[in-house]
């Protein structure tokens, strides 16, 4: 939003997040096929390591509109994937009728995440992009290590 204020940089944002989707999301179903659990934890990691190279540059002031684009592009194949191994992990883990009250509940908790995650950071980003993005990426680090913790299901 700082770099780009024009409609021209929002359709470009839009584009890039659904090739990112129309591209990943067969890859990272096959993967959760195989392993949810390491999904989890790859993309948490993931998002770490983006969101690591998005407050450097935003740092050193060297985010140029193409290198934002490309760091959304990987952040979007990313989060394809968490939503792909979450939903895989969650229906794998429950069984019968327990997976609808799992998967809304699990929804009702992400929601609700989000919303409470999404307040602070913005209000951090309005003191410091750079320390929003580095929240992000401890986040992204805490969600790998309690992947790691998962049951295989």
């Amino acid at each position: 939003q700082q770099n780009e204020q024009s409609l021209q940089g929002l359709g470009l944002f839009i584009i890039v997040s659904g090739l990112a989707s129309m591209l990943s999301g067969i890859i990272w179903g096959r993967f959760s096929d195989t392993s949810s659990r390491k999904v989890l934890i790859l993309t948490a990691a993931l998002t770490s390591v983006l969101c690591a190279a998005a407050a450097v540059s935003e740092w050193l002031s060297a985010s140029s509109l193409y290198w934002v684009l490309a760091l959304y592009f990987c952040l979007s194949v990313v989060h394809e994937g968490v939503r792909v191994g979450r939903k895989t992990y969650v229906l794998d883990l429950a069984g019968g009728e327990k997976r609808t009250d799992y998967v809304a509940v699990g929804n009702t908790l992400i929601g609700i995440l989000l919303l409470v995650v999404g307040l602070l950071t913005a209000a951090v980003a309005n003191y410091s992009v750079v320390l929003a993005l580095v929240m992000f990426g401890a986040m992204g680090a805490g969600g790998a290590i309690l992947g790691a913790r998962l049951e295989e299901v």
